[in-house]
């Protein structure tokens, strides 16, 4: 007796498996029930020997599956780490930021205000450097990582923060402070980036 020549549809719900291994898996069906199965019959083959050969093509199956999952697996361990290199958390939330720390950082801001308006150049320098240091806080607090605030404005993703190119050239400012050697400061250009500072701040509800 012929067997019938119609391959039964398999269905795998749920495995997510790519269309490769499902064509795979496919093909060693059609082979088995149009090729293998045939020929078994007109040798007559017992089952034991039907067992050895058709143990082939499944064995086969399992290891592209196998392979296939070790892939995926990576791909997912990848990203996961990719994701948690940027950020601890998502963390921002308005009411937290806008809670126990906004009063303390809201009188340190109008202590480094009172220098901003002095006629002194070293009180102006001096309420930048003060300002990055809250800034650093604030990154902390919001939950990116790094050594310096450099690094953390870097980890800063697109749209997180609408002030960044601020709070970026606020530091630069601080920068030239502390790293060159008899820098002249400006006193519009420490008002600029003292507004600079603040628009930072406000943005999260720090002061």
């Amino acid at each position: 007796m012929q067997p019938d020549s119609t391959i039964p549809v398999l269905t795998i719900p749920g495995t997510g498996l790519e269309p490769l291994v499902v064509s795979t898996f496919h093909n060693l069906v059609t082979l088995l029930f149009t090729v293998i199965i045939p020929w078994l019959e007109r040798a007559g083959i017992g089952f034991i020997h039907f067992a050895v050969v058709i143990s082939f093509p499944v064995s086969l199956f399992f290891i592209i599956g196998i392979i296939y999952s070790v892939e995926q697996l990576k791909i997912i361990k990848k990203k996961d780490a990719e994701k948690n290199d940027v950020k601890i958390e998502p963390a921002f939330v308005p009411e937290r930021a806008a809670g126990s720390g906004s009063h303390d950082f809201t009188m340190r801001w109008k202590r480094l205000l009172d220098l901003l308006n002095s006629p002194n150049e070293n009180d102006w320098k001096q309420a930048i450097i003060q300002a990055d240091l809250m800034l650093e806080e604030m990154l902390r607090g919001l939950g990116y990582q790094g050594d310096t605030i450099g690094d953390m404005l870097r980890r800063v993703e697109p749209g997180e923060m609408k002030n960044l190119d601020n709070a970026g050239e606020a530091h630069g400012v601080r920068n030239k402070i502390a790293h060159t050697p008899g820098f002249v400061l400006d006193h519009h250009i420490a008002i600029q980036t003292m507004h600079k500072f603040r628009a930072a701040f406000e943005e999260f509800y720090y002061i």
